[in-house]
This record gives C-alpha cells, sequence and structure tokens, in this order.
C-alpha cells in the first residue's frame, strides 16, 4: 500500500495519504478533492538515514 504526497490546489496544504485501492483522497484541511499528487522520494533505510535521524 503506497504512501502519496499530495498538494491542495485550493488551501495549497500539502499531506501524506496511504492509498488503499482506487479510493480518492481528500485535504484534511479543506475537505477538497482536488489535489495535485507530487513526486515523493522513497524511503530507505541505512546506516547514513538512521545517523542523520539521531542528530
Amino acid at each position: 500500500m503506497p504512501i502519496y504526497e499530495y498538494t491542495c490546489e485550493d488551501c495549497g496544504l500539502d499531506f501524506e495519504r496511504l492509498v488503499l485501492g482506487r479510493t480518492a483522497p481528500s485535504c484534511p484541511g479543506c475537505e477538497s478533492t482536488r489535489l495535485q499528487r507530487r513526486l515523493s522520494l522513497p524511503r530507505v533505510k541505512s546506516s547514513t538515514t538512521r545517523d542523520m535521524a539521531m542528530r
């Protein structure tokens, strides 16, 4: 189940959603469904990311 990042076209809020199937998310700020899905980076576990998280 992928986590997608969105920007609301109405209020400009950036947020993430776990998307199940073809469920269309809505903005948690204004409940609009006019959303722009953003390109998100994969999350990778490594010693470097662990060290950065500890700072």
